[in-house]
């Protein structure tokens, strides 16, 4: 686990880099679920900063990543349920 969080970190960090506003929010949503598991102290933080990056996205499958972390061990934070996915039309 530890070093799956120091890929998600890494993966985070070269997003940031390059300007991948989505590959950023769904490298901190995946490092805050592994993070929930592993470092409880942190694990609110992490949290936070997921949900603050996918905000400004539509990614509802990385959304429900966070939400699970905040079921996990060191989860304590109220789980909101995401918004329902819109209809695509065909």
């Amino acid at each position: 686990m530890d070093r799956a969080a120091a890929a998600y970190l890494a993966a985070r960090s070269e997003a940031e880099q390059n300007g991948a506003i989505g590959e950023t929010a769904m490298s901190q949503a995946h490092l805050a679920f592994v993070v929930a598991f592993t470092d409880p102290a942190e694990a609110d933080d992490e949290l936070e900063l997921a949900d603050r990056l996918l905000s400004r996205l539509s990614l509802h499958s990385t959304e429900m990543t966070a939400h699970v972390a905040a079921f996990g061990p060191a989860g304590r934070r109220p789980v909101t349920t995401p918004a329902p996915l819109p209809r695509r039309h065909r």
